[in-house]
């Protein structure tokens, strides 16, 4: 999850760190890295992440974090219906690293 380095002081977090997303919908695991192309307020999490992935030894690991887990289909364009990726208003909550999954 990216977010400026302003949004990084005040939720006291690095690169690397780990925090929960809350949304209506639900609340994630994101690893943070702190960019100063991001404005102060929002953050960006890549679409195409959460996927299950096999790792070197074969085992099943999830890559990244799945937006669309944390899309709420009440907020969505009137017309077509499709949801707002773009806008979804989330609560970020720094996780100690023995917290962290």
């Amino acid at each position: 999850m990216r977010v400026s380095p302003q949004d990084a002081q005040v939720l006291n977090v690095r690169n690397g760190d780990t925090v929960r997303v809350r949304t209506r919908r639900a609340s994630l695991q994101a690893q943070v890295e702190v960019t100063a192309i991001m404005q102060p307020g929002h953050i960006s999490l890549p679409n195409g992440q959460g996927l299950d992935c096999r790792d070197a030894t074969g085992r099943i690991v999830r890559m990244g974090v799945p937006p669309n887990e944390l899309t709420d289909r009440a907020r969505r364009d009137f017309l077509v219906g499709t949801p707002w990726h773009k806008y979804v208003p989330p609560q970020l909550e720094r996780i100690q690293p023995e917290q962290a999954a």
